[in-house]
């Protein structure tokens, strides 16, 4: 049996959820979904740099150097390593090769005609990502019209590291181990993978050189790694707060890399909604890297803790978060990289109601706990559409939720949602930014959320806010299943260096449309006439910024669509700031 809740608070009207369901009172599960979905980014390492020698194709002495012509009836092509070296050639690569080759039998040859060729079949087999390889006219005399050429596929040496870092040699040489060992041959996918994660250790500073070896056709690879910035933070401000616990916030953070040598990285994020002191949020997390494949492992604890007042009443509570993950790094290259993640926490959540209701509810404490796994993939890539970045993220989520007493049942709805025990949900993102003329870009985003069944509040997915439809409180159309799309015209300038300012500042002009579609609940039987969330609306954005110093960001939005139904807010107008310095 339901009970029926004869108070009115402002904002939040209950009564019998069979006539229509309330707006949610924010409680550990809604705030914690306001807060931002990563942390302020830390400043990275640099990118690994990578130098290729400068080869060129070695061709020895041949009875055709007097000059006097000869006619080739057909080229071999060999291997350095003997025949079964060019089981490292592609199919394709080879056909290609003996394509050349053909190409100069039947005709007079010269040496430099031979040279050509050689040259030729070299750049062939750099340009299908052998960048090491060369191809030689060895000693011989041509009898018959038969001339043999070598392939040197460009074998990987043992790996020679210069380390004046605290990263320890043991994880570089497992890095080096996985992606170049010693008799591998040396192709462009893998020195730049590698060369790209040995730039992603956090610390340090790293550089991967390749130098012809004394015998034609070896290779002497050179790790330098070098101290980097171990230590740094940021601090800054925003209004993204909710109206209940405060829309001004601050944040900070701290970052400290290499402590045990293992390419560890520990860091500490705070949020504190200062304008009415009704949100604290900690979250700490450490990972450090394991094998040599650039996996890494990492654990993270939050703690959030809220109060609020309506009507005079107070209503407070937190949330502890405890998690593990594994991240893999699955394409590297310099213009694409891809990631894929597993993640599993646990979440702990307490909401105390003031006591005027606990002869109803049956207490003023609810508990409950929240048990998920994930596996998503996220990346981006510039070799989509020529001019033009492509973003994506696809995630799914299993997990359970246990309302551990009568309070929790009751202000979660729970008996009427069917929102207790096992979820399922999946969320996804695809973003792209497309340069048209000088400074002028395009920009569009789908950002949405799929769920199985009728989620608590602690899952549902935000369609309004700042990094939603921006015209919207933050919290603003919470909703189990929905959609979020935007179309921004951006405008970048970098600003002159003779204003006194120093270089790299650039300056963001940008207007955005946003539109939203949602469905409360899932599964709205009996539920509410109003389950349909349909938010929209339209702003400019100004800002400046330099990489790894600060960033200022100032936003206006109108409301152009339907106020939201799930919160009860009636503004027409947000304006948003965001201030980072980064130390």
């Amino acid at each position: 049996m339901i009970a029926v809740l004869c108070a009115v608070i402002p904002g939040v009207s209950v009564v019998p959820v069979q006539a229509a369901l309330p707006a949610a009172l924010p409680g550990a599960g809604v705030l914690g979904n306001t807060l931002p979905s990563a942390p302020q980014p830390v400043s990275s390492a640099d990118a690994g740099s990578l130098t290729l020698p400068a080869l060129t194709p070695s061709v020895a002495g041949t009875p055709a150097q007097s000059g006097r012509a000869i006619v080739l009836r057909r080229v071999n092509i060999g291997s350095a390593t003997g025949p079964s070296g060019l089981s490292v050639l592609s199919g394709e690569l080879l056909q290609r090769l003996q394509t050349i080759a053909d190409s100069h039998t039947g005709v007079p040859q010269h040496f430099s005609d031979l040279q050509a060729m050689v040259q030729a079949m070299t750049r062939e087999c750099h340009a299908h990502g052998l960048v090491l390889a060369q191809v030689v006219l060895p000693p011989q005399r041509v009898e018959q019209g038969v001339l043999a050429v070598t392939v040197y596929p460009g074998l990987l040496g043992e790996a020679r590291i210069s380390n004046t870092s605290p990263l320890s040699d043991g994880v570089v040489r497992r890095m080096m181990s996985a992606g170049l060992p010693a008799g591998r041959v040396a192709s462009r996918a893998d020195l730049e993978r590698t060369a790209l994660l040995l730039g992603e250790i956090p610390g340090v500073q790293t550089g991967l050189t390749l130098r012809p070896g004394q015998v034609t056709g070896s290779t002497q690879t050179e790790v330098s790694i070098q101290p980097g910035k171990r230590f740094g933070g940021y601090t800054g401000t925003d209004n993204a707060g909710t109206p209940s616990t405060g829309r001004s916030r601050v944040m900070a953070g701290a970052y400290a890399s290499e402590l045990l040598g293992q390419g560890d990285l520990l860091r500490l994020d705070l949020t504190d909604a200062w304008e009415k002191s009704g949100l604290i949020n900690g979250t700490l997390d450490y990972s450090l890297l394991v094998g040599g494949y650039g996996t890494r492992a990492g654990m993270n604890y939050s703690h959030l803790d809220y109060h609020y007042y309506l009507q005079g009443l107070r209503f407070a509570g937190y949330s502890d978060t405890a998690g593990l993950y594994v991240s893999q790094p699955w394409v590297r290259t310099s213009r694409t990289v891809v990631d894929v993640r597993l993640d599993a926490s646990v979440s702990q959540l307490e909401d105390r109601y003031p006591s005027l209701f606990s002869d109803i509810t049956g207490g003023d404490q609810g508990k409950k706990r929240v048990i998920t796994t994930s596996l998503g993939v996220r990346g981006s890539s510039s070799d989509l559409v020529p001019d033009g970045l492509t973003s994506f993220s696809l995630q799914g989520v299993l997990g359970d939720l246990n309302l551990q007493n009568d309070v929790a049942r009751y202000w979660s709805s729970a008996d009427l949602l069917n929102s207790a025990g096992t979820f399922g949900r999946i969320n996804g993102q695809l973003t792209h930014e497309q340069r048209l003329t000088g400074p002028l870009s395009v920009y569009g985003a789908v950002n949405g959320q799929w769920a199985s069944k009728n989620l608590d509040s602690s899952q549902k997915f935000l369609t309004g806010g700042p990094a939603a439809v921006r015209a919207y409180a933050a919290g603003s159309g919470a909703v189990d299943d929905g959609v979020v799309t935007t179309a921004e015209l951006r405008g970048r300038w970098m600003l002159p260096a003779r204003w006194g300012i120093g270089e790299g500042h650039q300056f963001t002009l940008a207007g955005f449309y946003d539109q939203s579609w949602g469905d409360v609940y899932h599964n709205n039987t009996g539920l509410t006439g109003q389950n349909s969330v349909r938010l929209a609306g339209a702003g400019v954005y100004a800002g400046i910024a330099r990489s790894r110093d600060y960033s200022l960001m100032l936003t206006w939005a109108h409301r152009t669509g339907n106020k939201d139904v799930t919160s009860g807010l009636t503004e027409r107008d947000q304006f948003w700031i965001n201030a980072v310095k980064v130390f």
